[in-house]
């Protein structure tokens, strides 16, 4: 009798083990899965909050200082040595406004978040009333130049920089070298002593590829004459032709970083690079990420809100958040934002200025400078991404961590589910925080177990970051 009790006890205890068994890998299967559930029993509602290591908060705004690329030649860094995020906006046209509309855009840009305004020299440009800055010799006109000496003045007040283009790429065509090079000598010259100017060029000319190219020389000359006249110690680009990068030409050579016009056209087919093949937005990033020798790069011109420029179709805030969110997590330094009615100074300037997109660029402005000198760490990590990615641009997934391992951002465009692999991050068990990019609220932190494959799903429809390990 007692054998028999040990044979019926052996197969008892065998399915109670095997049940306690799956009973405990459901647990550590279900603890890295990051779902709207999940959040809710922890700490269910999402609100603009603060935590000890992600504190949204607006640029400082010190008084600016020369900026320079960082040792590890990714980012723009100030003196200090602290991180310079450009977030910018577009006011090609600023001189059709009077001075009191201009320091209206620069108190409105520097309450979201915004430390750069991009200008150029008026080119006289009769369809849209513009104003011009030099005469029929190149010679440039002094009331115009006082202009844009109140502007740089008010901005630095303001702990904001001033981008200027020295006219657009038809003085390339419509000059002579020594002409260019005079320009170039007398405008470096006359804001050498200005610590927050940086250097366009020649708008649309880098990497000038419509009809004919330009004459390299004459590229160089302007610029050459820049650097001589302000004596090399301001930062320099030459703002690229549309659906261009300096990067394509010889141009780069001349240049301390890289742009792109990624412009006011939607999709990937629009945007072309050697030998004519498409890329989409991070394509074209990417590139300029694997150059040698390496530079900073981003992208300094996209796609406008509220306009059909060019006959394309008008950007919608969500089309201005992804474009600026897939650029930077895929290497950019920073984002210019542009809007109908500023980039060109329109009647409906007042209304410009609440555009949405302005705003949700200041919700990514606020983002980027929780990290304060962490953002220098961030590197394109597109590997995390191990199932739910799309080329799409509604759904595509852009990840960037730091070269640390201490935190990681993932931007998903709509893409709801999505796995990530987390073995390169430090922690084993690794925070999780959901940022809206439409509102800027911060879900409440959870928790997941490091492994090689998590499985998460956004807290709602729409596009979300996921914060990993602040």
């Amino acid at each position: 009798m007692r054998r028999f009790f040990y044979l019926l006890l052996f197969p008892i205890t065998l399915v109670l083990l095997l049940f306690i068994a799956q009973v405990r890998d459901a647990d550590l299967n279900k603890s890295n899965v990051v779902t709207p559930e999940t959040l809710a029993s922890s700490q269910s509602t999402m609100a603009v909050r603060d935590y000890p290591g992600l504190e949204l908060k607006l640029p400082d705004y010190p008084v600016p200082t020369k900026l320079k690329v960082d040792s590890s030649k990714r980012f723009l860094v100030r003196a200090d040595g602290s991180p310079f995020v450009w977030i910018g906006d577009t006011f090609w046209l600023f001189a059709k406004k009077s001075r009191e509309q201009r320091i209206q855009l620069l108190d409105d840009r520097q309450s979201k978040g915004f430390n750069v305004v991009m200008i150029r020299v008026g080119m006289g440009n009769e369809e849209v009333d513009e104003p011009i800055g030099f005469n029929g010799n190149l010679e440039p006109i002094e009331s115009h130049f006082q202009e844009i000496d109140h502007l740089v003045r008010e901005a630095n007040k303001r702990g904001m920089y001033i981008a200027i283009a020295t006219g657009w790429w038809q003085i390339l065509k419509d000059f002579e070298p020594e002409a260019l090079y005079k320009f170039g000598q007398f405008i470096g010259d006359r804001y050498k002593d200005n610590d927050n100017i940086i250097w366009l060029g020649a708008g649309e000319s880098g990497s000038y590829r419509r009809r004919t190219e330009l004459d390299f020389e004459r590229v160089k000359s302007l610029v050459q004459g820049i650097r001589d006249g302000d004596t090399g110690n301001k930062l320099l680009t030459i703002h690229a032709d549309f659906q261009r990068g300096t990067s394509l030409s010889q141009m780069s050579t001349l240049v301390d970083f890289n742009n792109w016009q990624t412009s006011q056209w939607c999709c990937p087919e629009d945007l072309p690079r050697k030998g004519d093949r498409n890329w989409t937005v991070w394509d074209a990033i990417s590139y300029d990420y694997g150059q040698s020798p390496t530079k900073p790069t981003f992208d300094i011109e996209a796609w406008y809100e509220n306009t059909n420029l060019g006959g394309g179709t008008p950007a919608t805030p969500y089309n201005v958040r992804r474009r600026a969110y897939f650029s930077i997590f895929a290497g950019g330094f920073g984002h210019s934002y542009g809007g109908s009615g500023i980039w060109d100074a329109t009647s409906d300037f007042n209304q410009a200025l609440q555009l949405t997109g302005s705003t949700h660029i200041g919700y990514l402005s606020q983002l980027l400078h929780a990290l304060g000198n962490d953002f220098l760490k961030l590197r394109p990590t597109q590997s995390m991404v191990v199932s739910g990615q799309s080329s799409n641009y509604d759904q595509h997934i852009q990840a960037t961590s730091a070269n640390d391992g201490s935190y990681a951002l993932v931007y998903t465009a709509g893409t709801s589910n999505f796995a990530l692999d987390l073995s390169s991050l430090n922690a084993q068990s690794i925070s999780v925080i959901w940022f809206n990019p439409r509102t800027k609220a911060l879900s409440n932190e959870s928790a997941v177990t490091k492994d090689t494959q998590v499985s998460f799903t956004t807290p709602g429809k729409g596009d979300w970051v996921l914060v990993l390990g602040r």
